[in-house]
């Protein structure tokens, strides 16, 4: 997994690349260390080839961050359909918002 940030003050993009699961969990304990102080984070999963609950539970942890944040927000954007059902089956769906590539 690697990933392209870009950021405002109080808004970062970030565009996440191959797989986030377990092997990639350093990776995302970066990228969370990097993103934790800011309010509104959107990130780019389209680009994202498999995760597995080691992206969930970043989901998570950066949600909590942001919402921490004046009630900042997570988006995803470019959510797969396997992504969609993993967030809809785990409750994610209601505490994130996100656009889907499902049609």
């Amino acid at each position: 997994m690697k990933w392209v940030k870009s950021n405002s003050a109080t808004c970062c993009l970030v565009t996440v690349m191959g797989d986030a699961d377990v092997t990639s969990y350093r990776a995302l304990l970066a990228l969370e260390e990097d993103v934790r102080d800011f309010p509104y984070l959107v990130l780019d999963v389209a680009e994202m080839d498999f995760a597995d609950t080691t992206f969930l539970r970043f989901l998570m942890r950066v949600l909590t961050y942001a919402r921490e944040r004046s009630g900042g927000s997570l988006h995803l954007v470019g959510v797969n359909r396997h992504l969609q059902r993993v967030l809809e089956v785990t409750g994610l769906s209601r505490k994130v918002t996100y656009e889907s590539t499902v049609k």
